[in-house]
This record gives structure tokens, C-alpha cells and sequence, in this order.
């Protein structure tokens, strides 16, 4: 996500003091991983290792999600089938699309920002 100052100062005042991420001009980085990358990078982790746990945690968060979506699909069919409407079933997995893939550019894009970025946030902290 590229970032652009002005975006921010459109943003009513409350909501850009409540944004809990600090940007740069090529990404943005919550504050929470924010508040371990000092002490990880002091206690010698690696920018390069810290950006596959990041990628590690992503993957694991976005596939709670699609087997969230999955299962509640799966449910919502089922109920549909044994209602007053078991034609409209068919057609809701269609209706409610596929989730995307996790490296799908187009849609989800499941990427993390690489060690040197780490490194460079690192540092301008």
C-alpha cells in the first residue's frame, strides 16, 4: 500500500489519530508489529528472518478466514437446500464467488514487505 501525506489530511482528525499503522512511502506497518521489531532486531533476529515470520503469520491468518468463508458457505447451502427454496442453493456458491488465492494479484495479494524494509523501518524509527 503506497502512502501519500495528503491522503491523511483529508481523514477527519479523531480517525487519523486512531490509525494504527506508521507509513512509508512504499508500505505501512502496524503498530503492533511496530512494537516488537526494535526489540526482535536488538535481540538479533534478522530483518530477512522477521519478514518470513510476517509472511508465516499472514498465511496462517488469511486461511483461518477462507475456511471461515468456506464453512459458512457450506452451512448457508445447507440450510438453503433443506428450506422452501432448495433451487436457490445451486446458485449461491456462485452468488457468494471464490475466495482468492493467497498470492493472487488481483484480489487478496497475500505479500509482505521484504527484510531491507524491515531494515529501513528499523532504522528511520
Amino acid at each position: 500500500m503506497g502512502y501519500n501525506e495528503t491522503s491523511m489530511q483529508l481523514l477527519p482528525y479523531d480517525l487519523r489519530e486512531e490509525c494504527p499503522v506508521i507509513f512509508s512511502h512504499k508500505a505501512a506497518l502496524h503498530d503492533d508489529v511496530a512494537g516488537f521489531l526494535r526489540p526482535l532486531m536488538v535481540a538479533g533476529v534478522r530483518s530477512d528472518r522477521l519478514a518470513q515470520i510476517i509472511l508465516e503469520r499472514h498465511s496462517v491468518e488469511y486461511f483461518k478466514a477462507y475456511n471461515k468463508r468456506e464453512n459458512q458457505l457450506a452451512f448457508e447451502i445447507d440450510r438453503a437446500r433443506h428450506s422452501i427454496q432448495p433451487a436457490a442453493a445451486d446458485s449461491m456458491a456462485e452468488e457468494w464467488g471464490m475466495f482468492s488465492e493467497f498470492a493472487d494479484k488481483t484480489k487478496y495479494d497475500g505479500s509482505v514487505p521484504t527484510g531491507q524494509w524491515f531494515a529501513d523501518m528499523y532504522v528511520s524509527e
